[in-house]
C-alpha cells in the first residue's frame, strides 16, 4: 500500500481487501474508529465517508457523553446557562451573540489574577482580553459543532446498556421498549422476529436478576452481560448487548498504537519493515497482559507455532515489503 500513497481510496481497499482475503463477510462490519485526520474521518473523500457509502447502516461512534459535556460547558462560559440547557444542544448557534454573557468565566484562578491591583486598573486591557478568550471559546464550539453530529442519538440510546440502567425497572418506564436502539443497528439485527426476542428479554431482565445493587455496581459491562448470557436465559438480548460493545468508541487504541510505532521505528531503525512492527507490537500486547516480562508464561499453543513456515518470512513477501520501502527498482 506504501508504494501506492495513503490516500483514501488506497486505504478503504487495502481494509477491505483484508476482510475478503480472509473470507470475511463485510455485513460482520458494525462499526468504524481511526483517529481524526481528515483522510481518515473526513465528511468527504475520506476512509469513513467511503464506509457509510458503501455500508450505509455501520455506526462510526465515539465518545459521546462527554463531548456533551465538554460542549456544553465551554458553551456556559459565554453564554446564558438557562439558553444552553433548556435549547436542543444541536440547535445552539455558538456564535449568536443575543444570549453572550455580559461577563464570561474563565476560572478561579483568572478571577484572582484579574483582581490584583496593578491588572485591575487596566480596564481596556482587560476588555481585549476577554474578548479574545470569548472569540477562541466560540470559535472551539463552532468547530465543534462542525465535525461532530450531535442530533445523532444513538449513544444517548446506548446508557441503557449499562448495568445499573439495564436493571432498573425506574428505566423502564423511560424506555419501555429497546427498539429504538435495536432499529439504530440494523447490521446487528435486522428482522422482527429478533427484535420482538431481544425487546421481551429486556422487559423481564428486572425481574430474573438475581444480582445486588451493590455487585451491580461493581461490574464492568462487559462482565455483566456476560453473566446474564451465561447465567440466564436472555441470550438474546446479552448477545447483543455484547455486539453492541464492539463498536468502537473513540480513536484512543489506534493513537497508542501510532505512539508505540513511533517508539519502534525511530532515526535508527528507520528500516524495519511491517511484519517486523507488527510482532513487536503483538509481543509487547502480550507481555503486558501478564503484567510484565519476568512473569510472561509461554503458551503451548505459542510453542506449537514456532516452526520453520511459521518464523521465515517467504522470500516474495520480503521482496513485496522492500520494494513498498524503497519502490520498484
Amino acid at each position: 500500500m506504501a508504494s501506492e500513497g495513503a490516500t483514501a481510496q488506497a486505504i478503504y481497499d487495502f481494509i477491505i481487501k483484508k476482510f475478503t482475503d480472509r473470507g470475511i463477510p463485510l455485513e460482520n462490519i458494525i462499526g468504524f474508529a481511526s483517529d481524526g485526520c481528515n483522510v481518515m474521518m473526513g465528511s468527504q473523500n475520506s476512509v469513513a465517508s467511503r464506509f457509510q457509502e458503501n455500508l450505509p447502516d455501520s455506526k462510526l461512534v465515539e465518545l459521546d457523553e462527554r463531548i456533551r459535556v465538554t460542549y456544553t460547558e465551554l458553551l456556559m462560559c459565554y453564554m446564558q446557562r438557562d439558553h444552553v440547557q433548556q435549547s436542543n444542544i444541536s440547535s445552539i448557534v455558538p456564535d449568536d451573540t443575543r444570549y453572550f454573557l455580559p461577563q464570561m468565566y474563565l476560572g478561579v484562578k483568572i478571577m484572582m489574577e484579574t483582581q490584583k491591583p496593578g491588572i485591575a486598573v487596566k480596564k481596556e486591557e482587560l476588555k481585549e482580553f476577554y474578548s479574545r478568550c470569548r472569540d477562541f471559546l466560540v470559535t472551539g464550539c463552532k468547530e465543534i459543532k462542525k465535525r461532530y453530529d450531535f442530533s445523532d442519538d444513538l449513544l444517548q440510546l446506548l446508557k441503557y446498556l449499562s448495568p445499573e440502567e439495564a436493571v432498573s425497572n425506574e428505566t423502564r418506564n423511560v424506555c419501555p421498549s429497546i427498539l429504538p436502539l435495536l432499529q439504530k443497528l440494523p447490521r446487528i439485527v435486522n428482522n422482527a422476529e429478533e427484535f420482538q426476542k431481544i425487546d421481551d428479554e429486556w422487559r423481564m431482565l428486572p425481574v430474573v436478576n438475581k444480582l445486588s445493587l451493590y455487585e451491580i455496581n461493581l461490574q464492568k459491562t462487559d462482565e455483566f452481560w456476560l453473566k446474564i448470557r451465561d447465567g440466564t436465559n436472555l441470550k438474546a438480548l446479552a448477545s447483543f448487548a455484547l455486539n453492541v460493545l464492539c463498536l468502537p468508541h473513540s480513536n484512543a487504541d489506534c493513537e497508542r498504537i501510532f505512539s508505540e510505532v513511533n517508539n519502534i521505528k525511530t532515526r535508527l531503525r528507520n528500516q524495519l519493515i511491517t511484519p517486523t512492527i507488527n510482532g513487536a507490537l503483538l509481543a509487547k500486547q502480550a507481555i503486558r497482559n501478564n503484567n510484565n516480562c519476568t512473569q510472561f508464561q509461554v503458551p503451548n499453543e505459542m510453542i506449537h507455532k514456532m516452526k520453520n513456515k511459521n518464523l521465515n518470512t517467504p522470500e516474495a513477501e520480503v521482496l513485496e515489503n522492500l520494494q513498498n520501502l524503497y519502490g520498484e527498482e
